[in-house]
This record gives structure tokens, C-alpha cells and sequence, in this order.
């Protein structure tokens, strides 16, 4: 497995449901859109970018060292890097665009999130064993715990 994990293939199938989403909002029902929503939806892409960049950028130290990272993000949500699309980079474009079809995209990329990650799952047990099984016990994949 590469530092990616399953990056590639998710970001390539969940940009090919946002383009067919995309074309349907564009040619065949334009008018199903909404206003109102485009501050909300760059503070959202500001945020999620910012807790993209951090993830992404100390995940590359551990990686090349063989180290679970478990702390800072790593400690509210096992996958930051995915929760920050899934949670506020997306739903900020669909709110700034101001799609009701583009409504959809977050759960599907969530479901498609939900298909691939296992593969990642499956290497950091096999990789780090007890360790990861501990942390995946505690920390949940993409939504934090609130309690």
C-alpha cells in the first residue's frame, strides 16, 4: 500500500459521480437549484481544506517511519483526510454551487468511502496489529464521537 491508501481510487469514482451529477444539474433539471448558501459553503471549503492539508502533511513522517499516527486529528477520527471531504469540502461545493442534486454527493462518497476502505483497514492491522486494533476501538473511521 502507498502513503494514498485507497485516495486515488476514491477520489477518481466519487469526481465521476460529481460530474454525472454535474451534467444531470446542468442539462436535464437546471432549474432545481438554491440560493443562499454560498458563505456557508466557502467557510466550509476553507475549514475542510485546512484540515486536509494538516492530516496529509504530518501523515508522511509516520508513514515513512512505520508509525500509527494516533494523535492531534488522528485522535477525533481514524481517516481526517477523508473526513475533511466527506464532512466540509464537499458539502461547502455543493452549498456554494447550490445544487438540490449535488445534495447527494457527501452520502456517496461516503458509501464509496465506505467500499474502499477496508483495504486501508486491512493493511494497518495487518501492519501495526493489536495497536491499530485498540485505536480503531476508540476512534471512530470518518464521524467523531460526540460522547
Amino acid at each position: 500500500m502507498t502513503r494514498w491508501g485507497i485516495g486515488p481510487k476514491f477520489a477518481l469514482v466519487s469526481l465521476l459521480y460529481a460530474a454525472f451529477i454535474y451534467l444531470m444539474q446542468t442539462y436535464v433539471v437546471p432549474a432545481w437549484t438554491f440560493t443562499g448558501g454560498e458563505t456557508i459553503g466557502i467557510v466550509l471549503i476553507v475549514i475542510g481544506f485546512l484540515l486536509f492539508i494538516y492530516p496529509a502533511v504530518t501523515i508522511d513522517a509516520y508513514f515513512n517511519n512505520s508509525k500509527l499516527r494516533t494523535k492531534g486529528l488522528y485522535s477525533v477520527v481514524r481517516h481526517p483526510i477523508y473526513a475533511a471531504w466527506i464532512l466540509l469540502i464537499i458539502p461547502g461545493i455543493v452549498l456554494y454551487w447550490g445544487s438540490y442534486l449535488g445534495i447527494t454527493i457527501p452520502f456517496v462518497a461516503y458509501f464509496i468511502l465506505k467500499q474502499f476502505i477496508h483495504v486501508e483497514e486491512d493493511y494497518l492491522k495487518n501492519k501495526f496489529g493489536y495497536e491499530y486494533e485498540k485505536y480503531k476501538m476508540n476512534v471512530n473511521a470518518v464521524f467523531p464521537r460526540i460522547i
